[in-house]
């Protein structure tokens, strides 16, 4: 899963759309995709968010505790 991007890049982008810049020229300027631009431009404007949601966590554990102790017994 690649890296997401860093938070200060996202405020450059926001702030290079409020003074005027394009969309277009915005991505080209900072290495961004068009696509990218436009949904941070969206979430700024109707959700009020300038920052990335934070990480959902993951999967759930496949394994129980009891489970995990007759694992280690047996690896053991």
């Amino acid at each position: 899963m690649p890296k997401p991007y860093s938070a200060d890049l996202r405020e450059r982008v926001l702030l290079a759309g409020a003074a005027g810049l394009p969309p277009a020229a915005a991505a080209e300027r900072f290495g961004v995709g068009l696509s990218t631009v436009y949904l941070w431009r969206q979430q700024a404007r109707v959700d009020g968010r300038r920052c990335a949601k934070p990480h959902g966590g993951g999967r759930a554990r496949g394994i129980d505790a009891a489970g995990e102790a007759i694992l280690r017994a047996l690896v053991a």
